[in-house]
């Protein structure tokens, strides 16, 4: 059910349009209005899936996170929501083990420097944007922390294609949801295209 970025509009405009009257919708830039929403869309989607325990997982894509001195600036397309549901490793020393921090304040705790706590690394998330890490056995400094590139494993939003020829790159499961999700949005749009049409 692979489709290219072409095919998934014309699907959801279909999808959209599906029951209505052909002059409902004559006047309006169907295709235009559709191409607006794919960021919402694809963002829904990815939030809707990742709240299904079953579907998370397969949202999960390594991301590479370059980390100066313990801090970095996660992507958009990463849902932190779900960083309990992640993994963070060092690829240059996959012996490391890391440990997620839900709160800021017990992240940069001291006592984590010390024993039974000091075998583990540990990250955390500061202001919706912000990754911290700190090595095992070290105190969180973000003058000196850690520098490097680490992979931070973690549901995130489908990539939308670059190019309208490029596939859609989802499972079909994924696929569905984008097309349900993108039709309803897009209905909603062009119902109050074709009010506003009318008032004017």
């Amino acid at each position: 059910m692979s489709q290219t970025y072409t095919q998934l509009i014309y699907t959801m405009m279909y999808e959209a349009q599906r029951g209505s009257q052909a002059a409902q919708f004559a006047n309006i830039d169907t295709q235009g209005i559709a191409e607006t929403l794919i960021p919402i869309i694809f963002q829904q989607a990815g939030e809707e899936v990742a709240k299904d325990e079953r579907k998370r997982s397969i949202l999960k894509r390594a991301k590479t996170v370059t980390m100066v001195n313990g801090v970095a600036t996660l992507s958009d397309d990463v849902l932190t929501a779900y960083l309990e549901d992640s993994s963070f490793i060092d690829p240059a020393d996959l012996t490391k083990t890391y440990s997620w921090v839900r709160n800021w304040g017990d992240f940069i705790d001291p006592s984590l420097a010390s024993a039974p706590y000091d075998n583990y690394g540990y990250y955390s998330m500061s202001g919706g944007v912000t990754l911290g890490q700190r090595e095992a056995g070290a105190l969180y400094d973000p003058s000196s922390g850690f520098t490097g590139s680490m992979t931070l494993n973690i549901p995130c939003v489908p990539v939308i294609p670059t190019n309208a020829t490029d596939v859609v790159d989802v499972p079909d499961e994924i696929l569905s949801d984008i097309l349900t999700i993108g039709a309803e949005l897009l209905r909603g749009a062009l119902l109050a295209a074709a009010a506003e049409s009318v008032r004017v």
